[in-house]
Parts: C-alpha cells; structure tokens; sequence
C-alpha cells in the first residue's frame, strides 16, 4: 500500500507539474542537468552530504526533485558517504554521537 495518495490529471496537468521541477532543478542545479542529458552514463552518485548536509528542509526537498528529475529521465541515483563528513565535528554530529 503506498504513502501517498496518488493524484489523477491530465497530459496538461503532468507537464505543469514536470515544467515546475524541470524549473526547480535548473535553476539551482545546472551541471546535474547536464549530467542527467549524457548519454556516457545511466548511473549518477551523489555524496551524502552534497544536500542539506545540516538538515535544511529547502535542500531536502531539493534532493528530492533531483532524485525524481533523474529517474524520469531513466538515471539511477546512488547516495554514497556517511553523514557529516564534510563537516567539522564542532558543527555537525549526529544524535547518537552526542
């Protein structure tokens, strides 16, 4: 059973919706744009910590999109790297190492 509710529309409907995350991506992720159009790869690897590596909501719902822009467009999508390592440990820790 799925977590969402899946929402019915129109071709018109599907191409706003699409148009918008097109625009979304774009704008803040040029060069993933480009990496979705090659043609050398089916497989895109993004380090952990490349979104919202302190957690913000906006960069979260970015990833998202991104995930979502690359497998429309028939790309897989691999996380590697563990959470924080790009950050200072003064800055960043997780709550178990609190």
């Amino acid at each position: 059973m799925p977590c969402y509710n899946l929402v019915v529309m129109n071709s018109d409907e599907y191409r706003l919706r699409y148009d918008a995350l097109l625009g979304r991506v774009s704008q803040r992720l040029p060069n993933f744009i480009a990496a979705v159009a090659s043609k050398e790869t089916d497989t895109l690897i993004f380090h952990h910590d490349a979104f919202a590596a302190d957690l913000q909501n906006e960069e979260l719902a970015l990833l998202g999109a991104a995930i979502k822009f690359a497998g429309h467009h028939g790309k897989a999508i691999i996380v590697n790297g563990r959470c924080g390592e790009t950050v200072k440990d003064d800055v960043l820790r997780s709550p178990s190492q609190a």
